[in-house]
């Protein structure tokens, strides 16, 4: 018997009735069955839109939220933005504020709550966001998209969003994997809805390009979620190495009817500028606190790496 469903289901355009059938195909009212308060995480750490591949649909949020609003669920929204952004201003100028019918959070300025994770043999302390801890259940919602240091960005990448900026800045400089194994161990997703509509492929997750997939996922774990697409995408991502399951993996076509004709093809990173950009970046997060000392704000040094100008110019390398 497989231990989790993976759904992947072609589409023409976000539309609730699409959302509904990916819960509907997870059995979502028995998953939820009993669970009053839901974090809804989406992937929303930059202000590129949608259409870029870096960040989730708003409409896609918005269904999410209506299906649990709809079962009288109380729903929580909750995102960090990328280092090199101010958060704050970040959420205001997306709008996410006013934008759905659910509470978005900041979660740069909530209370926490301190955790242990162990990390390479190391027991180090973290803080996570309490509403979340709180919470009865999660609904994840990533981005397909690429990414330098991981190769993919998925569904387990996208609860690295929950720790607060100083945190983010201590798993990237103990170590990304095992930081965002311990997140999901300790947060474990209820459903994870994923948009592929427009996908990130090349350099994600921020200067990668945009490709069109017209596909959305659904998953019962976050985990089984990942272990699926690199099984489609016949790729070893070193952040699943441990995990093992049979996953029920189910393809769908645009009717509803079930297909063996979904392109998951993606243009991955090289394997080896992986490696190699995953250990710079341990070590540039590593280098933080000296640069501080120095009067150089490591988040000034991202913004260098990470702007418009920057974005425009990788992607025009890769086409």
């Amino acid at each position: 018997m497989p231990d989790h469903i993976f759904i992947a289901k072609k589409i023409l355009e976000i539309t609730k009735k699409e959302v509904d059938f990916l819960f509907s195909k997870l059995d979502a009212d028995k998953k939820l069955k009993g669970k009053k308060k839901i974090f809804v995480k989406p992937n929303l750490f930059a202000p590129e839109g949608s259409q870029t591949g870096a960040t989730v649909d708003f409409d896609l949020i918005s269904y999410v939220v209506d299906y649990l609003n709809e079962r009288d669920k109380k729903v929580y929204l909750g995102e960090v933005g990328a280092h090199q952004y101010d958060s704050e201003k970040l959420f205001k100028d997306l709008g996410v504020y006013d934008r759905f019918n659910a509470e978005f959070i900041n979660l740069n300025f909530t209370e926490f709550e301190e955790v242990l994770f162990r990390i390479k043999g190391v027991e180090y302390t973290f803080k996570i966001p309490k509403i979340v801890l709180k919470c009865d259940g999660v609904i994840n919602i990533p981005k397909y998209k690429t990414h330098a240091a991981t190769i993919l960005s998925l569904a387990m990448k996208n609860l690295y969003g929950l720790l607060p900026g100083n945190e983010k800045w201590k798993g990237h400089a103990l170590g990304l994997n095992e930081t965002i194994c311990n997140i999901n161990e300790l947060i474990p997703s209820d459903m994870v809805i994923t948009d592929g509509y427009v996908a990130m492929e090349g350099l994600g997750p921020t200067l990668g390009v945009p490709v069109q997939k017209n596909v959305l996922f659904g998953a019962d774990s976050a985990v089984a979620h990942d272990v699926a697409v690199s099984q489609m995408l016949h790729v070893d991502l070193p952040l699943l190495k441990h995990k093992n399951m049979n996953v029920d993996i189910k393809l769908y076509n645009e009717k509803g009817e079930r297909t063996e004709d979904i392109d998951f093809s993606l243009r991955l990173p090289p394997k080896l500028y992986s490696w190699f950009w995953y250990h710079v970046n341990e070590y540039f997060y590593k280098c933080g606190p000296f640069l501080e000392e120095k009067g150089i704000p490591p988040g000034k040094v991202l913004n260098l790496l990470v702007n418009d100008k920057t974005i425009k110019f990788w992607r025009s390398l890769q086409g």
